[in-house]
C-alpha cells in the first residue's frame, strides 16, 4: 500500500479489504500480526480497526465501532489520526457488508445515499 499518504486516505476501501484478506490468509499460525506504517498510528490503526470489526461481524457478534475505536486509542495513543480515517473505516466496513452480506445491501445503500446527501450540498 505505497500510495496511501501519511494522515491521508487510500483511493479505495477495497484495496484495504483485499490487503486484510491476504494478510489473514497468509498467516501460518494463530499468532499476532505485526503491522506498522511510518508512525504506527494512522494507517496502521485504520487497518487494525477495520480488521477487528470484520472479525466480529464474521463471528456474528455486535460491533460497536465507536467503543472499539476508543479501546484501540486507549491501547495506542493517537491511533487513527484524522476524522477522515474514521469515516474511511465506517465506509469500508459498509462496503464489506454490502458485498458479503447481501441481505443488508438495501439498508447499506440507503445509508450511503443519505450520507452522501448530508455531505454534498443540494444544487
Amino acid at each position: 500500500m505505497t500510495s496511501w499518504p501519511d494522515r491521508g486516505l487510500p483511493m479505495s476501501g477495497r484495496h484495504v479489504l483485499r490487503l486484510i484478506r491476504q494478510v489473514n490468509g497468509d498467516k501460518l499460525d494463530n499468532g499476532p500480526i505485526v503491522m506498522h506504517c511510518s508512525a504506527g498510528i494512522g494507517r496502521t490503526g485504520t487497518i487494525i480497526l477495520i480488521d477487528v470489526i470484520l472479525r466480529r461481524l464474521f463471528c456474528a457478534k455486535e460491533a460497536d465501532i465507536v467503543d472499539m475505536f476508543k479501546t484501540l486509542r486507549n491501547q495506542r495513543a493517537s491511533c487513527i489520526q484524522v476524522e477522515g480515517q474514521f469515516v474511511f473505516i465506517v465506509l469500508s466496513v459498509l462496503d464489506y457488508i454490502k458485498i458479503k452480506m447481501p441481505k443488508h445491501r438495501e439498508k447499506v445503500n440507503k445509508f450511503m445515499d443519505d450520507f452522501k446527501s448530508a455531505l454534498l450540498p443540494s444544487s
